[in-house]
């Protein structure tokens, strides 16, 4: 039998590091029963400590612990055109970003059929950058967010499809629990995006007057 359109559930993959939001925003589609299609990881993670250390959440073996038994292709050392190619082999719709290295071409972005979007832990334009989270806590901020957005040629430039805020208790500096809340709302935002579908959103540009970087 086949499932309509509407029903079906849209063909993920990601981009993914051993940075603790990567990691937190995999555990999140794993607890919604969204698990990808395909991961991508930048490089084969360094050696791993052993099994009666304590993982910390952005360790290496953390990543490959979240992944488990899931598709996965390691980028180092295969050209964008490869990437690509397999992307499309796995009939990939849409392609999430969080916490990826390296910038993505134009062959990468439009491998995805429907979009390529990348997931940003701050409301931007504010905080762009690697570590925006440590950055708002730097800065003081008492409310944090994360961003949707599509990819373009330049990191954390592209428009906005939803965007999401969060208070955090004053004196309240627990990037973990900053993280987890972050990639939660997140996933949240991707989820409804995908539900929507590009002809549902309304994405927006970034307004440059609010850069912080």
């Amino acid at each position: 039998m086949t499932i309509p359109d509407a029903l079906r559930r849209p063909r993920l993959a990601v981009c993914l590091s051993d940075a603790a939001f990567s990691c937190r925003v995999l555990s999140e589609l794993r607890a919604r029963e969204r698990l990808p299609a395909l991961v991508l990881l930048p490089e084969f993670p360094p050696a791993v400590p052993p099994a009666s250390i304590e993982l910390a959440d952005s360790s290496p073996r953390a990543i490959l612990q979240l992944i488990g038994d899931l598709p996965l292709l390691y980028a180092a050392g295969a050209g964008e055109a490869q990437l690509a190619s397999a992307l499309r082999r796995a009939r990939i719709e849409y392609l999430l970003v969080a916490c990826w290295p390296r910038l993505l071409g134009p062959r990468m972005r439009a491998a995805a059929t429907r979009a390529t979007l990348n997931l940003h832990p701050s409301c931007l334009p504010r905080f762009r950058g690697a570590d925006p989270i440590g950055e708002q806590l730097a800065a003081g901020e008492e409310r944090l967010g994360v961003t949707l957005h599509l990819l373009d040629e330049r990191f954390d430039h592209g428009d906005i499809v939803a965007q999401a805020s969060f208070a955090i208790a004053k004196g309240e500096r627990n990037r973990a629990a900053i993280e987890r809340e972050a990639a939660g709302r997140g996933v949240d935002l991707l989820l409804e995006a995908m539900h929507l579908g590009p002809e549902g959103w309304r994405p927006r540009s970034q307004d440059q007057a609010f850069v912080t970087d």
